[in-house]
């Protein structure tokens, strides 16, 4: 059961005195908050991270910063301090998106610095891609220089939905 210092709003009381630290936790993160209090009966305090539920439904990153508390020489409970992390955590994911990104970048210049035969690095370079922005299918697209239409140089979509060479129809994309 929570409680709520004085020093909380009448809104954030209304919200937590009573309810169950349970009813606020992700599901599939309920092991986490168990291990946790395991942990505080056996008078260890530490930190680790969580995601709430608000009642909108929306998720919210925080770490718990969680104490034992003792009266008279036996577990009374935990005292626990949460601190929104969900900045960090964006920021982490961007992080690791960006360093993915940086890594496709690395291997892409290794392909191409190392093969002449562009067909097979733009190949390699697509799996690369279509793995990182996780879909179904890329394609790098060139401008032939003798008809001016955009043409299909390379595709890891199936071989019927657009082959190599083949010109983009009229209207399909825009200039941008």
């Amino acid at each position: 059961t929570l409680s709520s210092s004085s020093a909380a709003s009448d809104v954030y009381k209304r919200q937590l005195i009573g309810r169950s630290q349970l009813g606020m936790v992700a599901p599939e993160q309920h092991h986490l908050v168990r291990e946790a209090d395991e942990r505080r009966a056996r008078g260890e305090s530490d930190r680790y991270d969580l995601e709430l539920v608000h009642k909108s439904g929306a998720r919210v990153a925080v770490q718990v910063s969680g104490n034992p508390r003792f009266e008279a020489g036996q577990f009374a409970g935990t005292l626990a301090i949460l601190s929104d992390i969900t900045e960090r955590v964006q920021a982490e994911a961007a992080l690791r998106q960006r360093n993915q990104e940086l890594a496709l970048i690395t291997r892409a210049t290794r392909a191409f610095s190392s093969s002449l035969a562009v067909d097979r690095v733009l190949i390699t370079v697509l799996d690369e891609v279509r793995r990182l922005l996780d879909v179904a299918a890329c394609s790098v697209w060139l401008v032939d220089v003798e008809s001016g239409e955009l043409v299909c140089r390379q595709s890891t979509a199936p071989a019927s939905a657009r082959p190599p060479g083949r010109p983009l129809s009229p209207g399909a994309v825009s200039y941008t």
